[in-house]
């Protein structure tokens, strides 16, 4: 992306902190980004006319007076800079979406190319109402929207064509010190501002039951305080004596709030708020989630242990696939917000199905493949022809073929017979001659890359092979591999 794109001069109408929340805090990101700042010329206006959390919902003549300031310097920015598209974050709903309202039908007469991103959502919840609806339907025609997940959609679809939708998710700046061992006390986080919706007391009661169980814990409570103020929780946690073992700090940012995240065991965020959508938070907390081999397999132990005694279904969310395999019966894989597979764990990993279940099972080896006869199949990416037995049904409608890294066999030395099975020395059946791109060993494993020897422009393979299996062939790379037809995955 350069200057020189569609649109080289972008106002943006945005929400920017004070205060702060999720919406407002992305607004920092694209205003700081080097990345979007370098692409286009950009010119940025702060939507928010709220100071403070409290403020938030709120009218008043101070908000009246301000807001026609800001469509006053709204329409005279545009005049100045006559941007190529203007980028706006609306509300979805009630008096915040009335005033995002003139906004939009201010750019519009002046006849600006507009797009809207949404932060939060509730626009269904009043779609069929008569005043919300006759604005709703003048609001949208002839606009853009970016949403934050695809499921999203169906909150605007009465009014927005899928072909005007864009889908991109929430992000947030990567850090550097990350993460640190973790602590001898067992630590709880609540990072979020300080409403009852956000799950705050059902954090508090849980502490509670754990106190009386004698489970050793220290939950810390960050986030501006708001409809829950300093006073009542001090006095709430000194009523139910936990005022050793439950903490609250105020609001903390940038470095401060890194520590908390890195002192955390666990990150607790019950939220039922009505707006959430794509909190910050979660990829904030996912970026400090790293634990030692050790304590992870602890945890995991003593949450299997609470699980069967529970009785009861658990829905968990998790990226890894070691987790889902040991944890979970059923398993159901998305993908852009949709359900793409499901079914029983162990079943789902012997069988994906489709390309993106293989890669989120763990499969490293993945290539396109294309259905050359009833029981054959051209992998193209890896210049092999893979021949499967008569009772192997090759699906019509086969995309893609994958096998996982440690069911490559070696073939140490080469058999005359190989040679004669097919004419085409660059296409041998299930086998390829191979060469070694790279290796690393790891403490019980080795992993080797190999590229084909066919001169073609191939993806490599990976291999790996256990240091028991590596010294039973002299710790050499085999000239041959197979991808034997029992492991390989049809997918689509």
């Amino acid at each position: 992306m350069n200057k020189s794109t569609k649109y080289s001069k972008v106002l943006f109408i945005l929400h920017m902190p004070p205060p702060v929340h999720g919406a407002s805090m992305v607004g920092k990101y694209i205003h700081d980004s080097k990345i979007i700042n370098n692409a286009f010329e950009c010119h940025y206006l702060n939507l928010a006319l709220a100071k403070d959390l409290d403020d938030i919902g709120k009218g008043g003549i101070r908000k009246l007076k301000e807001f026609y300031k800001q469509l006053k310097q709204i329409r005279k920015q545009t005049k100045l800079i006559v941007p190529q598209l203007c980028y706006v974050t609306p509300n979805a709903k009630g008096g915040a979406f009335y005033k995002d309202f003139f906004v939009v039908m201010l750019l519009k007469m002046m006849r600006q190319n507009i797009v809207v991103h949404y932060h939060n959502k509730g626009i269904a919840t009043r779609q069929n109402r008569y005043f919300d609806n006759l604005l709703y339907s003048t609001f949208f025609k002839n606009l853009k929207v970016i949403l934050l997940i695809e499921n999203l959609y169906q909150d605007i679809k009465k009014y927005v064509n899928y072909k005007d939708v864009y889908i991109c998710p929430n992000g947030i700046p990567t850090h550097e010190n990350l993460p640190t061992a973790p602590q001898k006390e067992f630590n709880i986080l609540f990072l979020s501002n300080m409403i009852k919706e956000k799950g705050v007391w059902d954090l508090v009661e849980a502490c509670a039951i754990l106190q009386k169980k004698g489970k050793p814990i220290k939950c810390h409570f960050v986030g501006k305080w708001s409809n829950i103020t300093e006073d009542r929780f001090k006095d709430v946690i000194n009523k139910q004596n936990l005022k050793e073992c439950v903490f609250a700090h105020g609001a903390k940012y940038d470095n401060e709030k890194d520590a908390f995240l890195q002192k955390a065991d666990i990150f607790v965020f019950p939220t039922y708020y009505d707006n959430e959508c794509f909190p910050l938070v979660l990829l904030e907390a996912e970026e400090f989630s790293a634990l030692d081999a050790y304590l992870k397999e602890k945890l995991m132990q003593e949450m299997m242990t609470y699980l069967n005694q529970f009785k009861k279904g658990v829905i968990m969310v998790s990226h890894s696939r070691d987790e889902v395999y040991q944890m979970c019966s059923d398993t159901v894989i998305m993908h852009q917000g949709m359900i793409e597979t499901l079914g029983k764990t162990k079943e789902i990993f012997d069988n994906p199905g489709t390309v993106n279940a293989a890669r989120l099972t763990g499969c490293k080896n993945i290539s396109r493949g294309i259905k050359t006869g009833i029981h054959e199949v051209y992998a193209s990416d890896w210049d092999i022809k893979l021949t499967f037995p008569e009772q192997t049904e090759i699906p019509s409608n086969l995309t893609h073929v994958g096998i996982r890294a440690h069911e490559i066999c070696p073939i140490v030395s080469k058999d005359a017979d190989l040679r004669d099975m097919d004419s085409n020395e660059s296409i041998k059946l299930n086998t390829m001659d191979c060469q070694l791109e790279r290796i690393s060993e790891a403490p019980f494993e080795m992993y080797l890359i190999l590229q084909n020897k066919s001169g073609k422009n191939t993806s490599p393979l990976w291999w790996k092979v256990t240091k028991k299996e590596w010294q039973e062939i002299g710790e050499k790379v085999p000239e041959t591999v197979e991808l034997p037809a029992e492991h390989i995955i049809l997918l689509k």
